[in-house]
């Protein structure tokens, strides 16, 4: 059984030339500290994914960078957290690579760096197929001018893409449809950032839609208001080409709705 969500991951293994063996070895260690960690033995889990990750494999390098950001069987330790994450991020997972910018945006573990952060962010919000929770941090950067110049019409764009994923794709998988759950506990960034960097799944996961979605409710609602109408029709514009450009067709085999559905959600819109 797989560890991780490898929705948007590529190139797990990274290293073609590595034997058979060594894949059926990794495999077997991954499933170790897997079920050691689903079984609450979080001290076992981390050294089973140590093992492998000094091995090379990047999908236990994720893990336990993971582990070591949430103080799971382990000594918090966020410098440690970074190096792994960092050596996994290298291997092209994009999960790793997003959670080394949260790391540098909260100064965990290396300095604080906005702009850092900022062009990890957009490197994944601009793939191909795109990575929606660094498409929901990098529209974020927009409305508070951190590390990128101060632009609403840029983070409408970024948040609305990231948005129309939340809500269309992720819907429904857990705890009902992102952002319907009037009663969930509200999380302030830090207590985000902390869950995110903590848990061994990817970020993208629904476990986060919830989380996400409503606070890109409010900031879209928020930034929304503080608009032109010409800028609002600039920002729209800007959503379909963004869509279009770095968002995917389908997820878990689920379509997106057609994109003109992107303008805009209008029952988030309502007073």
């Amino acid at each position: 059984m797989a560890i991780l969500t490898f929705a948007y991951s590529h190139n797990i293994y990274g290293d073609v030339n590595s034997s058979i063996d060594e894949y059926y070895d990794r495999d077997e260690k991954l499933n170790l500290g897997m079920s050691a960690y689903r079984n609450g033995d979080y001290v076992n889990a981390v050294k089973m994914f140590r093992d492998g990750a000094e091995n090379g494999d990047p999908r236990a390098m994720y893990a336990v960078g993971s582990m070591y950001a949430g103080g799971t069987g382990v000594e918090q330790d966020f410098r440690e957290a970074y190096q792994w994450l960092n050596k996994a991020a290298k291997y092209n997972r994009w999960d790793a690579q997003y959670k080394t910018g949260l790391m540098h945006y909260m100064g965990m573990g290396v300095p604080q760096n906005y702009k850092k952060a900022a062009l990890v962010y957009r490197a994944l919000a601009e793939k191909e197929k795109g990575y929606p929770p660094a498409q929901y941090r990098l529209g974020l950067l927009y409305v508070t001018g951190h590390g990128v110049k101060q632009d609403n019409v840029q983070a409408y764009a970024w948040l609305v893409i990231a948005a129309h994923f939340y809500r269309h794709v992720i819907a429904g998988e857990e705890n009902g449809a992102p952002g319907s759950n009037p009663g969930q506990k509200e999380f302030d960034e830090t207590e985000q950032i902390n869950y995110e960097l903590a848990t061994v799944t990817d970020p993208i996961a629904s476990v986060f839609a919830n989380i996400h979605m409503n606070e890109m409710t409010k900031v879209l609602k928020k930034i929304r208001s503080e608009m032109t109408p010409e800028q609002l029709e600039e920002a729209k514009h800007l959503a379909l080409q963004y869509r279009s450009k770095y968002q995917v067709a389908d997820y878990k085999g689920k379509e997106l709705p057609p994109v003109d559905d992107i303008l805009f959600m209008s029952d988030i819109f309502q007073k």
